[in-house]
């Protein structure tokens, strides 16, 4: 076992994410379900922040935005690190970008619907 993966199991993560999100909704529902071990703290999303954008940080400051931080988030849960390890195949990370991108996309849309 690589030892990044290794210092990764004792990590410490912070989750911060726009709620109002469908799908931000189930992954914050999935993370308080799985998270046995309290490693991931869920952070309200400060009204302030223009960004809706799924955040993760590490203890070291290490930033991660998006899809890009779901296998971090996944490598934290019970079965995560089956899931974490599908994102070493060639075109994963792409594919959950767009999905991610079309996801955000359509909520601001049903939100600006709403606001008129």
């Amino acid at each position: 076992m690589p030892s990044g993966d290794a210092s990764m199991k004792n990590i410490m993560l912070t989750l911060t994410c726009d709620d109002n999100c469908s799908f931000n909704r189930h992954l914050l529902g999935l993370v308080k379900q799985w998270d046995r071990h309290g490693r991931i703290k869920i952070m309200p999303r400060v009204s302030s922040e223009s960004s809706r954008e799924l955040t993760l940080l590490d203890e070291n400051g290490t930033r991660w935005y998006g899809a890009e931080a779901l296998p971090h988030i996944f490598k934290q849960l019970p079965f995560g690190k089956l899931a974490a390890a599908v994102y070493t195949l060639p075109g994963t990370m792409w594919v959950t970008k767009q999905l991610y991108a079309f996801n955000n996309n359509l909520n601001q849309a049903f939100l600006d619907r709403r606001a008129n």
